[in-house]
């Protein structure tokens, strides 16, 4: 499994390191993420929650790429262990959440 994730998070790093010569690497990040399974997404959700160090920590890899640009949106509340743990990716509007908790959780994170 090391070697999958280190594999996953060379391609996002290369993609988004690669923004100067595409317009858009967010249009790249969906492709990307939509070729996931549901079970591969949320073994990289936990995963990359495992590897975060701290919140000053600009090396976070897979946490970092993963809040940045919502990698982890497609998950279903029922994927997660607890549907609370939606909260460790306060950048990640997620679809399941009702919309009083997706204005919280934007405004939250423009003040961030």
């Amino acid at each position: 499994m090391g070697h999958y994730l280190r594999f996953f998070e060379s391609i996002t790093q290369t993609i988004v390191a690669s923004r100067q010569y595409y317009e858009d690497e967010n249009e790249y990040l969906i492709i990307l993420r939509n070729q996931l399974s549901p079970q591969e997404l949320i073994f990289l959700f936990y995963t990359a929650l495992a590897s975060y160090r701290s919140r000053e920590d600009e090396t976070n890899g897979l946490y970092s790429y993963f809040n940045k640009y919502s990698m982890v949106l497609n998950i279903s509340e029922t994927d997660l262990f607890d549907p609370t743990h939606q909260i460790l990716y306060p950048s990640v509007i997620f679809p399941f959440l009702r919309t009083e908790a997706k204005l919280f959780k934007e405004k939250l994170f423009k003040l961030v």
